[in-house]
């Protein structure tokens, strides 16, 4: 199965309050730059594909396996 990659999109708006934009999507990983609006949360989810979370500002708090985990810079 060939592999299919998508070049960095336009921002989009995601949900209330979180705006994102695929930096790059190949094969089973995904890579996207999120902003969220202060308070802002995501909507419960999950993925088919692997994704790797980092943080450049501020506070962010998700959930993995039911386990709260939290990102900050650095």
């Amino acid at each position: 199965m060939a592999s299919v990659m998508k070049e960095s999109g336009a921002w989009e708006d995601a949900e209330p309050g979180v705006r994102r934009r695929i930096l790059q999507a190949q094969g089973g990983l995904m890579l996207m730059e999120v902003q969220f609006a202060a308070g802002a949360a995501g909507y419960l989810h999950n993925h088919v594909h692997e994704q790797i979370s980092y943080c450049t500002a501020g506070r962010f708090e998700y959930s993995l396996d039911e386990r709260v985990h939290v990102l900050a810079p650095g």
